[in-house]
């Protein structure tokens, strides 16, 4: 074979074009081949001799990967700037070098250091290398399709379609169910894959009893990657394997993020990985002593934290217990942890990012922080915006009324006989839960409907924008009422908080609030036909309940029929994505005209 020198970078060229296909060729085969041994070794029962065969398998894997980038790390024409640029695989390669040091270390050795359980730990590197192929093929996948030109809104509905089907074949694996030999049914993996990547909540097998300790891991990954959202999360591996965001990607996570300064968004998506790592590993400490749970080991307890940690902070509502919090009304730790969790995760990333820059970025030992710097705007540092202004003002108010309207409605009911403190922790709680958080520490179906009322104007409400819950959001409804009081006032422009709302933003609140009533007036009359024997009541419940990706019920999910279920999925992915991301990918987006029709008055009133 002919073989070319370039004599500039002082490398060789292989004879044939574009070598750099049949390396992304390779990697995703080599992606399926990750794929095929994570779905055969953790999700179906097997056999000593089946185990040793997919022990090779692993390491032919792994000795394929590090060919790969032996084989790019040849093609580099600079390669100190691809070991810089490919650091994350670089690094891994390193650790299956320390992981063959180890293999070829006298038998002495090797018995000193069993007390590290280094086998184990190769054990988590191999995993953790499988998911990583997989991923890489996966940003490849997300250059592809962006690179054809789909608009933002199509992307975001095929990511989350995308990983509920996903999702739905994990959970039907056998090792998925708590009972191997009788796998949860496809309706049902269906059903539970959508509440979790739409972080709703809303379940029909019960989640600590029917599935086993990996659908339950399952569980909590697709709560973590739909509370984030695909797209956040490709990017953030984009940001690692490549150092950096084109353009078009940077559009495409402003459009799935409601964040739309483009020269921020990797700021931003730094930020947002943070935030959550840290809030969640902190939430989990803080829980970890809480559980009463008779005869929980210390690994148990960690994952129970873990578990409600990330479900709580994503909104999503997923408990392990089949009463939810019920058994831990009195725990002031476990009620103030998990509602923290859900607020913080409820305000958005945009106004946590804003508090950190604009206050913490402004105190003297943050200054030479280059991350927690500042953007350079004349009137906007160290003061908040009017975005996060609203949402704090709107969540504080939302929280205080709907405590206030909880504790004054079922004070007679299912808080009677409880103390003082007692009852006001519960309020609170459930006045913050039902703004798309989803817990409860009370029998929902045992509420006056008075208090389903409330708790319904609540959850259409919903979270903030650009954070974890669903719902019209906060601002949404302050831009509303700001416009019925300029209505009211006969002023032309919308103001809050000294500031002028732009008109774009008030017909997309108004256009959001009308589609939002469609959609819960439609759903709801859907769902009456399909389950006539249901009241209305709580027919409409459950409906808001998933269009605002609550997960609250009235305890009627289980026995809605098949169609009711395939209704309440398609109400949560509505929630999730947005009612108007919906209608745009649809319809598409509309282009401005530069004309307009004689104007002609209507009686409205």
């Amino acid at each position: 074979m002919i073989q070319a020198k370039d004599e500039r970078s002082g490398r060789t060229n292989f004879p044939f074009p574009r070598p750099e296909r049949t390396l992304q060729f390779l990697t995703a085969v080599l992606a399926l081949a990750a794929l095929a041994l994570l779905v055969v070794e953790y999700g179906f029962p097997i056999g000593p001799g089946l185990k040793r065969w997919l022990v090779v398998a692993d390491i032919s894997v792994a000795a394929a990967f590090v060919s790969r980038w032996g084989v790019r790390l040849w093609l580099a024409p600079i390669r100190r700037t691809f070991l810089k640029s490919s650091w994350l695989e670089t690094l891994l390669v390193g650790l299956l070098a320390l992981q063959l040091v180890f293999l070829v270390l006298p038998v002495s050795a090797r018995g000193a250091m069993e007390g590290f359980r280094l086998a184990d730990w190769t054990k988590v590197y191999l995993v953790a290398l499988q998911v990583y192929v997989i991923g890489h093929a996966l940003v490849h996948a997300s250059e592809t399709i962006v690179g054809l030109g789909i608009r933002p809104p199509i992307v975001i509905l095929v990511s989350f379609a995308l990983i509920i089907f996903l999702g739905t074949l994990l959970l039907m694996l056998p090792k998925s169910a708590a009972d191997s030999s009788k796998p949860i049914a496809p309706l049902d993996a269906f059903f539970t894959s959508t509440s979790a990547t739409c972080v709703t909540g809303l379940t029909v097998p019960d989640t600590g009893r029917d599935f086993s300790v990996t659908g339950q891991w399952i569980i909590l990954g697709l709560i973590q990657v739909g509370g984030l959202g695909l797209i956040t999360f490709t990017a953030f591996f984009l940001v690692l394997a490549r150092g950096g965001l084109g353009v078009r990607q940077s559009l495409m996570l402003g459009e799935a993020s409601s964040y739309n300064l483009i020269g921020e968004l990797g700021r931003f998506l730094a930020y947002v990985v943070g935030i959550t790592l840290t809030v969640e590993i902190v939430g989990a400490v803080l829980i970890f002593d809480a559980w009463r749970e008779p005869g929980m080991s210390l690994s148990e307890r960690a994952r129970w934290s873990l578990f409600h940690s990330v479900s709580a902070f994503c909104n999503a509502g997923f408990g392990l217990k089949s009463n939810s919090l019920m058994n831990y009304t009195g725990s002031l730790r476990m009620n103030l942890t998990i509602l923290g969790l859900f607020v913080l995760g409820g305000v958005g990333f945009a106004v946590m990012m804003n508090l950190l820059r604009f206050r913490v970025g402004t105190l003297p030992m943050f200054r030479r922080w280059k991350w927690v710097r500042p953007r350079v705007v004349a009137d906007e540092i160290s003061r908040m915006n009017t975005h996060t202004r609203i949402v704090l003002w709107m969540s504080g108010l939302l929280l205080a009324v709907g405590a206030g309207a909880f504790w004054g409605l079922e004070s007679g009911g299912v808080l009677r006989g409880r103390p003082p403190g007692e009852q006001a922790m519960i309020s609170l709680f459930q006045s913050g839960s039902c703004r798309t958080a989803g817990f409860n520490t009370v029998d929902v179906g045992r509420l006056r409907i008075p208090t389903l009322a409330i708790m319904i104007a609540l959850m259409a409400v919903g979270a903030s924008p650009g954070s974890t819950g669903g719902g019209i959001k906060t601002v949404g409804v302050a831009v509303l009422f700001a416009t019925l009081v300029a209505m009211m006032r006969n002023r032309e422009h919308v103001e809050i908080h000294r500031r002028t709302v732009p008109r774009v933003i008030v017909n997309q609140a108004v256009t959001v609030v009308v589609l939002y009533g469609l959609a819960v007036f439609f759903f709801s009359t859907a769902l009456s036909i399909t389950d006539p024997g249901i009241a209305y009541y709580q027919i409409l419940f459950e409906t808001v309940s998933a269009l605002s990706t609550v997960g609250l019920s009235t305890g009627i999910t289980p026995s809605l029929s098949a169609a009711g279920k395939v209704l309440l999925c398609l109400m949560m992915v509505v929630g999730r994505v947005g009612p108007l991301v919906v209608l745009m990918s649809i319809a598409g987006r509309g282009s401005g005209l530069s004309y307009e029709y004689p104007k002609e008055e209507v009686a409205v009133a």
